[in-house]
């Protein structure tokens, strides 16, 4: 055992940083400036868990909350999960952005990241997120838990359950004092 380290995943701190004006990130992307943007960056793929965030999106819009959700990755789902998302109602606007060649200026424009995911090893992009100074809300899925400090730096909801995602969303949405203190 004493042979044996983790080499953790690295991130460019040069490069993923926080942003100095979210509010010029979101109008130079065509995000609403008026409520807050919630990022998903990874694949649409089952494992990834956008079915349990859409379910747990339609929750808080029955709930009348205001927010964005900008999913950012190729699909997987045959467009399964566009046409779920356009039949959510409210307050909500979901948007579907394709695989992109840099995250950075979606990081940017986020209020909050979130990672859905049933499965994860340990995610780049939940590093990149931590190091631009977002609030994570993440499922306690595999390598997560070895770099997400619960209350710390973000909220953990459990795998395939969309109320503890909603609600750990709903409580980030909500307070934009406790999304500074996670975010830092």
């Amino acid at each position: 055992r004493s042979r044996f380290d983790v080499v953790t995943n690295g991130v460019d701190l040069d490069r993923f940083v926080p942003c100095d004006d979210p509010q010029g990130a979101k109008l130079s992307l065509g995000l609403p400036s008026d409520r807050p943007v919630i990022l998903c960056v990874g694949n649409l793929k089952p494992i990834k868990g956008h079915e349990t965030l859409l379910a747990a999106v339609e929750r808080l819009a029955a709930l009348g909350r205001a927010f964005s959700l900008v999913c950012v990755g190729r699909d997987y789902c045959d467009g399964r999960l566009h046409r779920r998302a356009a039949a959510i109602s409210g307050r909500v606007r979901v948007t579907f952005v394709g695989p992109q060649d840099d995250v950075v200026p979606w990081l940017s424009a986020a209020d909050i990241y979130v990672q859905p995911s049933t499965w994860e090893g340990m995610s780049n992009s939940l590093l990149e997120a931590m190091a631009c100074g977002l609030p994570i809300v993440a499922t306690s899925a595999g390598g997560t838990i070895d770099v997400f400090n619960h209350g710390v730096t973000g909220l953990l909801a459990s795998p395939s359950d969309a109320a503890s995602l909603a609600d750990a969303l709903d409580l980030l949405i909500a307070d934009p004092q406790l999304r500074m203190r996670l975010g830092r």
